[in-house]
Parts: structure tokens; C-alpha cells; sequence
């Protein structure tokens, strides 16, 4: 076997798990922002969205609250409005974002 042939297998092997992470992580993006959408949901439900919808920092100051006191839900919250803020959720939609970007938009 040649160096060059070992070197293509290796490109071609590389390019297969970038597009495999690549695929992961998008997944994960759009698990995210569903979980996002149901936390929001939820807000609406319970009556609390006007003040969110006034006051956007208090979805910092509750992220802080989460953290300190249940810390898995905190780290979940930050991780689910990290990947919704990519979509730019705006207030007069309840801060509803959509699970993918239309591919026209670009």
C-alpha cells in the first residue's frame, strides 16, 4: 500500500466523521430549541409570559436562580436559550423560536 493511498483513506475517513459530529451537533440544536419551546409554553400556561415578555433579563435572572439552587435544570436552561437565542426569539411571539432555519432565508 502506498503513502498516498493511506492518505486518501484518511481524508475520506475525516470528511465521514466531520459530517457525522456535524450532523450530531445540529440535532442537538434542534432538540434544543424544541425543549426551549416547551419551557416557553410552559410560562405562557402558567401566566408568568407578560412579565418575561416586559422584562427579558429576568430569563437571566432565572437561569442564575436555576443554577444555584437546582443545577441540572439550570445547565439545561442555559443550554436549551443558548441554542433558541441563534434563532432570535422575539417577545410579541411569546419567545416561540423555530426548531430549523428556512433555507430559502439564506
Amino acid at each position: 500500500m502506498s503513502d498516498d493511498n493511506d492518505r486518501a483513506e484518511l481524508n475520506a475517513a475525516y470528511g465521514k466523521i466531520h459530517d457525522g459530529v456535524g450532523g450530531a451537533l445540529t440535532g442537538v440544536g434542534v432538540f434544543a430549541r424544541h425543549i426551549w419551546n416547551l419551557e416557553m409554553k410552559l410560562l405562557r400556561k402558567i401566566g408568568v409570559m407578560p412579565i418575561f415578555q416586559r422584562t427579558w433579563w429576568l430569563f437571566i435572572v432565572l437561569a442564575i436562580l436555576l443554577l444555584m439552587f437546582v443545577t441540572p435544570l439550570g445547565a439545561v436552561f442555559v443550554v436549551t436559550s443558548l441554542c433558541a437565542a441563534t434563532m432570535d426569539p422575539k417577545p410579541e411571539d411569546d419567545f416561540i423560536v423555530p426548531l430549523r432555519r428556512d433555507p430559502s432565508g439564506w
